[in-house]
């Protein structure tokens, strides 16, 4: 069995790294490991969660298990333009074996894939068929054109909804911010489902098996598939599948060794070009990854924080990009962490659901404050986007030792007693300035014609844009005033921060909804917030609220290093 916390959870992961993979491995004394490969792009982050507790699930069965991130994916090194991004991510598939193999001192090794997982899964036994017994499709495609086919689909849907262009220079495909090159999408079309690969398999599909492998393999139904994939906001974890899963991988399993394998002695460290990264445990459970300049360390650095439940990774690893570029091209160090409850830290009562928009939560941020400050940096800069940002705004208003804020979209600058979770993600995602441009020209009667849009979501956003001409004769009437901030609000609490010196970035996408939330507490021109000394506000141009495009991302990277090296204007000192 796997070991426990005094809470009663499964012992955290331990960060791995091996040919410039970064990995999570969950310990467990048995002799049979389990490598799980994970699907490409979007649903690698949406579905992190759900593997992770599928392999939770595995080592408390007994079997060691092995996660990873292919290069150019996730935390690994790499990027999607690099070329034969195919043959390095089903090489990083065999390494993984190998590793995990040497690590649990394994008699063989299972696979489990999700989506192209699954293709990889089958190119990875078919080269280790001396390990590898058993493989798990999860949700396989009929082939490898059949997922570029349903990639470049999704990737116009996706595109529609956003207003993000799909297409990059080469003819490739930006889904969402994740890239994958022409000869990316040529590579995967050219894989097929060997059969043959290992001796036993598992297909976990909501659909029949694909061809050829209806009567090579045994079968099990995937009811929480759609649910688990649609989790963009809170995950969702097919427990009752991964039972099944985790059932089978155990079955006839050779008996366990006299203890669980050793975490791994060697530091998580990857070595860039202008950084070196290492991923590590600190505080009570918390994860993170500290990516630092290669020509040493100065005395400031960035924290970034997590993006609703996303790991840290970010979106379209923005997060890794993010603190990369720092390193390199400013000096600075940045830490990306997970909070409790997300990502690689321990587990939270109530899940990712219990870290969203939780003071709580401002307590794990002060730990890492608290670590960076132990390894000598000084000017230590908080950088949040939406929930994060809002974890980041409170901390910096508990915590003396925040020298810089960086809000990206914050949705909420405090929670409201008669709102609720579900109430706040169900609210319309634009601005009342883009619904109003919507209104002018037609686009919101065209999209509900289209049945693009929601005629309730239309009318309420028009209710709002009413109550807005009344907000404005307010405003206009109290700028008159000047009255001061009253004490416990969002501008009472800027103004705080700025006589403390910290410098205080605020960036909005142009039509996201956090414009509305800034605008009810500092007036539709933002009035009072032009009397808040070394405030600055920037509008993201052409930019969704995921900052799915590399100009937002490259106007954030200037914000952020301008916040770690200035003081606010207000500083007494």
């Amino acid at each position: 069995m796997t070991k426990m916390t005094a809470r009663g959870e499964p012992e955290p992961p331990q960060p791995v790294a091996f040919d410039g993979v970064l990995g999570w491995l969950h310990a467990a004394r048995g002799r049979r490991g389990v490598v799980i490969l994970n699907p490409l792009g979007y649903p690698a982050l949406f579905c992190r969660p759900a593997l992770r507790a599928l392999a939770e699930a595995i080592a408390g069965a007994g079997l060691p298990c092995l996660r990873f991130d292919y290069p150019s994916e996730g935390d690994s090194l790499g990027a999607p333009n690099d070329p034969d991004r195919v043959a390095a991510w089903i090489d990083s598939a065999v390494r993984a074996i190998d590793h995990l193999a040497a690590l649990c001192d394994a008699e063989e090794i299972a696979l489990a894939g999700l989506e192209f997982g699954a293709l990889a899964a089958l190119e990875a036994a078919a080269r280790r068929r001396d390990l590898v017994r058993r493989a798990v499709l999860l949700a396989p495609p009929a082939s490898g054109r059949a997922l570029a086919r349903q990639m470049r689909a999704e990737a116009a849907m996706v595109a529609a909804e956003t207003g993000q262009p799909f297409k990059t220079g080469d003819g490739g495909l930006s889904l969402a911010g994740f890239e994958f090159s022409w000869d990316t999408l040529d590579q995967i079309g050219r894989l097929a489902l060997n059969a043959e690969a290992a001796p036993k398999l598992l297909v976990v599909s909501p659909n029949a098996a694909p061809r050829g492998l209806e009567d090579k393999a045994e079968t099990l139904g995937f009811p929480g598939y759609a649910a688990m994939l649609g989790g963009r906001v809170l995950p969702h974890i097919p427990h009752e599948d991964w039972r099944g899963v985790v059932e089978w991988l155990a079955q006839d399993a050779p008996a366990p060794g006299e203890s669980p394998a050793p975490p791994p002695a060697a530091p998580a460290t990857l070595v860039g070009d202008g950084f070196t990264e290492t991923a590590l445990r600190f505080g009570d459970g918390l994860a993170g990854v500290l990516c630092a300049p290669a020509r040493g360390q100065g005395d400031g650095c960035a924290i970034l924080l997590n993006t609703g439940a996303n790991a840290h990774i970010g979106w379209a690893r923005g997060g890794v990009l993010l603190s990369r570029r720092l390193a390199r091209e400013a000096g600075v160090a940045a830490l990306r962490m997970d909070l409790r409850g997300l990502g690689e830290s321990a587990a939270l009562p109530g899940g990712a659901r219990a870290a969203l928009y939780d003071l709580e939560r401002t307590h794990d941020v002060r730990a890492a404050v608290a670590f960076m400050k132990s390894l000598g940096y000084r000017r230590i800069t908080l950088v949040g986007q939406c929930s994060g940002a809002y974890s980041a705004l409170h901390t910096a208003l508990r915590d003396d030792d925040v020298a810089g804020l960086v809000l990206i979209n914050l949705w909420r600058f405090a929670w409201r007693d008669d709102e609720t979770l579900e109430q706040a993600l169900a609210a319309p995602g634009r601005s009342s300035d883009a619904y109003l441009r919507m209104w002018r020209n037609g686009e919101a009667l065209r999209r509900l014609m289209r049945g693009e849009a929601p005629l309730r979501g239309l009318l309420r956003a028009a209710n709002k844009i009413g109550r807005r001409g009344m907000q404005a004769v307010g405003e206009a009437v109290s700028a008159l005033m000047q009255p001061a901030p009253k004490p416990g609000t969002p501008e009472a609490w800027l103004h705080r921060l700025s006589a403390r010196g910290v410098a205080t970035h605020v960036l909005f996408s142009e039509t996201d909804a956090s414009l509305d939330e800034f605008a009810r507490y500092f007036g539709r021109r933002d009035w009072r917030a032009r009397r808040i000394a070394g405030l600055e506000r920037a509008i993201l141009r052409d930019a969704d609220h995921s900052l799915s495009s590399r100009a937002a991302r490259a106007v954030v990277f200037d914000h952020v290093r301008a916040a770690t090296r200035d003081r606010a204007s207000g500083d007494p000192s």
